[in-house]
């Protein structure tokens, strides 16, 4: 059993006073409402920290663009801003945390939400939204029609025409007329006899299925509340390839529709995701080791990988670098067809996106660094040079470096020496740099000097001790940043530095002595000797 477990206007004039009552289509299933195909756009943004969105058509042209005021509502992720319909979503932050969204359609014409309106998502040609003083989420459509009173905790997206809705840790489904097609009577959560255990999950519709909870343990059932199985699973995935990946007891494996194992548990690997593209991932009895299985629980292909993706729109990102910082992408057949380093990429219908930093926190759209490639695995569109925000050297060809205007380096996940910056700092003519190195003793690159454009330069967290008195040569620097070094000496360049805003010297070896008196100099420079709390 170890083992296997290991492996969401205003208030309605008129809100509606009664809640939906339950309406069962007598017609049949629900039957997903057929929208005018448009071509798809895929989105970027034309400036840096996610701002100034726009969106590309497959021969990476843009299409439509918009301020740098705006950006996307999930700004994180590419496949959840395809502009698939009509229309799409955009949000105009604030200071103030009350950020405004907006509808665009195809046109760039931009229709506001109510103010007390929180835009959650899009989800095809519906708008799941939150009354924000209600804390009650109802589905919309795109010219503002209500659909559903503001009654439900959580909306989850659209699968197959149903979308699932929570309210009091129950669900139902609705179709897109926003209609509930089964009782809200289905427990999203269950307990064991203790009350110490609880398990939720989504419940999403998937092949025409659903899970549902009873007595601690989950069952299946289909779109129409029609159970399929007892709930005899301690844990149940949706199912794809006419399987779900199920654990009973102590057997775990994959289930068909009518809840039986047709892989059980092989004492030869561990299965770790559900199937997609007839492949699912497993793991080695060592753990050292992922591979990928066919429908019948064979080894689909001979490669055995460090590390490896789910498989999507018929590929997959794999790597065997012990550092896993040199990926590949392969197709079903375990073939090689395209390999760098890059953190991550999404297959989408007609486009992949790759990313080449981390995407802790969605920092791979605030520092620009993603690219879209045909699925011949040519790039179809890159946000320009002087855009980015460099962290990872190793992703940026060498013909680039002269472009880049803003490098972080030595942060996130990476990790350099000052010999393995050198050559970029060299070409870079940068407008911003952070540079922490893992030298003991970091000397102050000459290469530094030279770029005259600089404004914000960082060196804390190293081993700098000494500060040239060529940095005069810097006539455009503003903030200077030497937090957690052993600097103990300011050169009198500095205050040659007309445009010079801010010094950090938090915790170096300088004495308030020569901080007074530097202050003194540069009066209208702030000097920062302490962490902001």
């Amino acid at each position: 059993m170890k083992k296997c477990l290991s492996a969401f206007l205003f208030l309605l004039l008129q809100q509606f006073a009664q809640q939906t009552t339950f309406a069962q289509n007598k017609s049949g299933p629900a039957t997903p409402l057929e929208a005018p195909q448009y071509e798809k756009w895929y989105p970027v943004f034309l400036d840096l920290y996610a701002s100034s969105p726009a969106f590309i058509d497959s021969k990476g042209r843009v299409k439509l663009a918009f301020d740098s005021i705006y950006t996307l509502l999930d700004k994180g992720q590419a496949k959840k801003n395809v502009f698939e319909g009509e229309y799409m979503v955009l949000v105009k932050s604030a200071k103030s945390g009350n950020d405004e969204y907006f509808i665009t359609d195809r046109k760039g014409n931009l229709k506001p939400f109510p103010p007390d309106i929180r835009v959650v998502y899009t989800s095809g040609n519906r708008v799941i939204v939150q009354q924000q003083k209600l804390r009650k989420m109802a589905i919309w459509k795109t010219d503002f029609t209500p659909l559903t009173p503001f009654k439900y905790d959580f909306i989850r997206p659209y699968s197959e025409g149903l979308a699932t809705a929570e309210l009091d840790n129950y669900y139902t489904l609705i179709d897109e007329q926003g209609i509930e097609t089964i009782p809200m009577d289905h427990a999203l959560s269950s307990k064991d006899s203790t009350g110490d255990k609880q398990t939720t999950y989504s419940n999403t519709v998937s092949e025409g299925l659903v899970a549902y909870a009873g007595e601690g343990k989950f069952g299946i059932m289909d779109k129409n509340g029609k159970n399929k199985t007892a709930p005899i699973f301690d844990f149940l995935e949706p199912f794809h390839n006419g399987m779900a990946y199920a654990i009973k007891k102590d057997t775990c494996g994959y289930v068909n529709k009518d809840g039986k194992f047709v892989l059980p548990f092989n004492k030869a690997h561990t299965y770790i995701t559900n199937f997609s593209c007839g492949l699912a991932r497993a793991r080695s009895d060592d753990k050292a080791f992922v591979y990928y299985i066919n429908t019948k629980g064979k080894m689909a292909f001979p490669g055995r990988y460090l590390s490896g993706g789910d498989f999507s729109n018929g590929y997959a990102v794999i790597s065997n670098d012990k550092t896993l910082e040199k990926k590949q992408i392969i197709d079903t057949h375990g073939k090689v067809v395209y390999e760098g380093f890059f953190e991550d990429a999404w297959f989408g219908p007609d486009m992949i996106v790759i990313t080449t930093e981390t995407s802790f926190a969605g920092y791979t759209v605030q520092t620009n660094n993603y690219k879209y490639l045909d699925y011949n695995f040519h790039t179809i569109w890159q946000p320009a040079a002087d855009k980015r925000i460099i962290t990872n050297l190793k992703a940026l060809p060498e013909s680039e470096f002269p472009g880049i205007k803003h490098a972080l380096l030595g942060v996130m996940n990476w990790h350099y020496t000052l010999k393995d910056v050198e050559p970029f700092l060299n070409k870079a003519a940068l407008v911003q740099l952070r540079l922490s190195v893992t030298d003991r003793s970091f000397v102050f690159p000459p290469a530094i000097l030279k770029m005259t454009d600089l404004e914000d330069l960082d060196l804390s967290y190293s081993g700098l001790s000494d500060i040239p008195e060529d940095i005069g040569k810097l006539v455009h620097l503003k903030n200077l940043k030497l937090d957690y070094t052993n600097v103990q000496h300011l050169p009198e360049s500095l205050n040659l530095l007309k445009d010079l805003q801010s010094i950090s010297v938090v915790s170096t070896k300088l004495s308030m002595e020569e901080i007074m008196a530097f202050k003194q100099h540069l009066p209208g420079v702030k000097i920062i000797i302490k962490e902001s709390l």
